[in-house]
């Protein structure tokens, strides 16, 4: 083979190469920005649920009884977000989960927020979220 050749040869090589690991990170980073989104849209929505529609009276003082009665599917931002969520209390005890069963395969994020869960008085808990695109 001639010296001509071979250049030519690693330079298609080469460029072929630079063109797939291209490709290939364009598909990774689609992927990287909407996990970034879905993650925002996430504890934008878990801030919403402690400190407005679940508030009991103060932020992150929250009504475990009002997790059935929750609509599970949000516009948060431009998409459309599905959700489940629980609360959990300092000795275990555990309301929920409430909302649909994430689809398999499918991209999530998980949460989880300390708050005080209001039975009797405000007892030290935590509640958990879990979301995808709906």
């Amino acid at each position: 083979m001639s010296p001509k050749l071979l250049r030519v040869l690693f330079a298609f090589l080469f460029l072929l190469s630079f063109g797939l690991l291209l490709a290939s990170s364009y598909l990774r980073v689609e992927e990287l920005a909407g996990a970034e989104a879905l993650a925002d849209s996430s504890c934008s929505l878990l801030i919403r649920l402690c400190a407005e529609e679940l508030s009991a009276g103060k932020p992150y003082l929250v009504n475990p009884s009002g997790l059935s009665s929750l609509e599970f599917r949000r516009r948060v931002g431009e998409r459309e977000v599905e959700f489940r969520v629980w609360a959990e209390d300092a000795d275990g005890r555990r309301w929920g989960p409430f909302g649909p069963s994430p689809p398999e395969g499918r991209q999530r994020c998980s949460l989880t927020a300390p708050v005080s869960l209001l039975e009797n008085r405000p007892v030290p808990g935590r509640m958990g979220l879990e979301v995808w695109w709906a």
